[in-house]
Formats: C-alpha cells, structure tokens, sequence
C-alpha cells in the first residue's frame, strides 16, 4: 500500500538554499583548484598557497565533501531518498578535512585569518545542519 505525504512548506525554500548553498561550494572549490582570479583576488596569499599545497588525498576530501553535498541538494530537490546519504556524506568530507587541516604543515591556523576559520567552521556546522534536516525529512517519509 501508497500513501502519500504532504509536502511541509519549509521544505521547498530549505531544498532552494541547499541548493544555492551547496552550489557556491562547488564554485569554490573549482575556482581555488583552478587558479581563477575571482578566487586569488579574494584570498590572503599565504592561504591560497597552501590551499594549492594540499595533500592528494586532503584535496579529494575538498572535492567529496563540495560535490556531494551538491548531489544531495539536487536530490532533495527531486525528493530523493538518496539526498541524506549524499548529504551525510558531504559534511563528514568537509569535518574530517577541516580536522585533517590543522595537521597539515604549517596548518591552518599558521595561514588562515579568524574570518576564514570562523567561514570554515561555518561551512561545515550548515552542512551538519542541512544533513540533519534531509535525514529529519526521509525519516518522515518526504524524501522517497
């Protein structure tokens, strides 16, 4: 047996800032591996090089974390079930790469001003926050 389960209304407007959200992400991180000067003009020199100086396996975090975040916002806007794993697995990328920087000579604190960490941390406490809220939506059965 089907049934159907309505829609809440906040659940459009958080898939469109998901989506957004997880779109400048992806943005960015195509930007900074590619040198673009939207991306150079924009951060301190220190932390742009150490950025390009990451380790292989740091820069596909970087690369995880960003497109599967995107994935699962399109997902979600297809109401997906699929979207909170990829979403899961988008902010688990981004935590264990934010955790990964401090450790990777000279570290982030060495190369990054407040605002970028604060940025950073920011980034990957949204993206706990959205995967709560996709999880929180398939469990209640709008995601399928």
């Amino acid at each position: 047996m089907t049934y159907h389960v309505e829609t809440p209304w906040h659940f459009w407007p958080m898939a469109l800032v998901t989506t957004v959200w997880q779109g400048a992400l992806a943005a960015g991180h195509v930007l900074s591996r590619s040198g673009a000067e939207a991306w150079v003009t924009r951060v301190p020199p220190q932390l742009d090089a150490y950025l390009a100086s990451l380790p292989l396996w740091a820069d596909l975090l970087w690369a995880l974390s960003v497109w599967a975040g995107l994935l699962g916002a399109l997902l979600m806007i297809g109401r997906v079930a699929g979207a909170a794993l990829a979403l899961a697995i988008g902010f688990l990328g981004a935590l264990v790469l934010f955790v990964g920087l401090f450790w990777i000579p000279p570290g982030l604190l060495a190369v990054a001003r407040g605002g970028h960490i604060a940025l950073i941390v920011a980034a990957v406490a949204i993206s706990a926050a959205i995967w709560a809220y996709a999880r929180e939506q398939k469990q209640a059965g709008v995601l399928d």
